[in-house]
């Protein structure tokens, strides 16, 4: 079908209409302003993996190393290896962030150990801030809560398990105090990155100067509709024609201006479960969940109307297509669209093109038929279609 020939009002045409601008994989993704955020979560997740890995040898190191009593010295070998194979855990895992709870929770048990058992014990107490801190920036709210009760119970089981003369009530404050201020600081943080995101994803969804759907938020609507397989889903692109001569004639403020009137057209002209995308430049998407080319024909009469009621004799040109029963990748609805596209504009401009029963071998665009009011664009009909001019 893509390849074949063209025929436009009985001429015959460049059989090659190559799409405007097919959409790329990463088009199609779901729009998630998340995406950095979350890569660098990540980052951060198998840093902490690492931290296990970075902690469980230098408490092993440490055993070997210092003079300890030898219970202490096996404990501490015993500690630093469960943390290291932790670590080991923590990075099989490979990111899957639900378990960060886990193994802050596991972190504060292995940090509770060495509380019971080294010496110094005050500078042991310190290393609960990294499993805190983990849990606090991956967990939920509600994680981060028991995260705290857990460092008291763990913590108050080590000093009593400890052999050292240490002001416990003090050191049990301190703890506490400084792991609240660090899960709340974190947590914070994380709650700011995450409004952001939001607004960051608010802002890629919306085009600043039509107030229409960017194409990053349209395609993976469509492909969704498509994966739903909506019978009677359609596509319309539309672009405004010798809209580069207007720019020179008119200047880039009136051309954004024109772009805006356009818009608002076609959010005017459109029914109401459609969806409009500024697709790039100056041409639109519009998709209709259902009706086929009947609707899209009806809705292709309204945005006519609705154009040629605005100031500035602005036209425009566009290419309808059908999805396909079964079909369910957007740029093969996007190709047939362009080309309609192209054979409108090849036609004169200010028509609507599509494939003849949107399932031909050619495009034919013949017979227009001319609104009441005077037309920003002349609605064609494939060979199939002509009965419905009546």
């Amino acid at each position: 079908m893509l390849g074949s020939s063209i025929h436009v009002a009985g001429l015959l045409t460049d059989p090659d209409l190559e799409p405007i601008d097919a959409p790329d994989a990463n088009e199609l993704a779901e729009p998630d302003a998340h995406t950095f955020l979350g890569r660098r979560a990540q980052v951060l997740f198998r840093v902490a993996g690492a931290m296990f890995i970075g902690g469980g040898l230098n408490t092993i190191a440490g055993a070997a190393l210092l003079d300890m009593a030898p219970d202490a010295t096996r404990w501490q070998y015993g500690i630093g290896a469960v943390a290291v194979l932790l670590g080991a855990a923590h990075l099989l895992v490979r990111g899957r962030l639900r378990y960060a709870g886990l193994i802050g929770f596991a972190g504060i048990a292995m940090v509770s150990g060495v509380v019971a058992t080294v010496e110094p014990l005050i500078s042991a107490s310190l290393f609960y801030a990294w499993p805190v801190a983990l849990v606090a920036y991956f967990a939920r709210p509600r994680t981060v809560a028991w995260t705290m009760g857990w460092v008291t119970v763990s913590l108050v089981a080590a000093l009593a398990i400890s052999a050292q003369a240490v002001d416990a009530v003090g050191l049990l404050t301190g703890v506490l105090l400084n792991m609240v201020m660090l899960g709340g600081l974190v947590t914070a943080l994380r709650w700011r990155e995450e409004r952001l995101a939001e607004v960051l994803e608010a802002a890629a969804a919306i085009d600043p100067l039509t107030g229409a759907l960017t194409r990053r938020a349209f395609l993976p609507t469509v492909e969704q509709w498509l994966r739903a397989q909506r019978p009677g889903l359609t596509l319309l692109l539309a672009d405004v024609d010798h809209f580069k001569r207007y720019n020179d004639e008119h200047g880039h403020l009136a051309g954004d201006d024109a772009l805006r009137r356009a818009a608002a057209a076609l959010r005017a002209a459109v029914p109401d479960d459609a969806v409009v995308c500024r697709f790039g430049g100056e041409e639109f998407a519009i998709v209709l969940p259902s009706g086929g080319l009947t609707r899209a024909r009806a809705c292709a009469d309204q945005i006519a109307e609705q154009v040629a009621a605005q100031p500035g004799g602005l036209t425009l040109s566009a290419g309808i297509a059908v999805a396909h029963r079964g079909e369910l990748a957007v740029e093969p609805l996007v190709t047939r669209a362009d080309q309609g596209l192209y054979a409108a504009k090849r036609a004169g401009r200010a028509r609507v093109a599509w494939f003849a029963a949107d399932a031909g071998d050619s495009l034919v665009v013949a017979e227009p038929i001319r609104v009441t009011r005077p037309p920003a664009f002349e609605v064609v009909l494939g060979a199939d279609d002509r009965g419905l001019a009546a």
